[in-house]
């Protein structure tokens, strides 16, 4: 909740304090924050209601601006939503179908580097000693 700008003159004397509360149903009106100008502008408020109809009121001079997001039933038919698996059906095929720019480059047998018996002749070919005479034969000076 964040207080808005000041919709009427306040009387001198008088307290600028809002009030945000909210009522569900026919029950009492439960308040949720006061804000009051120049010291509390904003209220953090982590509400989660299980009602379908909730009716938010401001008590005082200023309007009070409210953010959130609403979140839809979890135990919600799949099927009775427009993103069901009716609306999809076939997409993928017809996508599938109509891209004929794909061209596939079959890779020849002398690039691929994955046989085993190529690993072992580099390690045959390979003498860790002539690595050791070059680091201690190196110019010393």
């Amino acid at each position: 909740a964040t207080l808005g700008a000041e919709v009427g003159k306040v009387e001198k004397g008088k307290t600028n304090l809002v009030q945000l509360q909210c009522t569900v149903k026919n029950k009492e009106p439960v308040y949720l924050c006061a804000l009051i100008p120049g010291q509390s502008v904003t209220c953090h408020l982590d509400l989660e209601f299980e009602e379908k109809f909730v009716t938010f009121s401001v008590l005082g001079s200023r309007s009070v601006h409210l953010a959130g997001y609403y979140v839809g039933d979890a135990y919600e038919d799949i099927g009775d939503s427009d993103t069901g698996s009716e609306s999809l059906q076939g997409s993928d095929d017809d996508f599938l179908a109509s891209d004929d720019d794909d061209v596939v480059i079959p890779v020849s047998r002398g690039q691929m580097n994955t046989d085993s018996e190529d690993d072992s002749d580099y390690d045959e070919d390979y003498d860790s000693e002539d690595d050791e005479d070059l680091m201690y034969n190196q110019g010393r000076g």
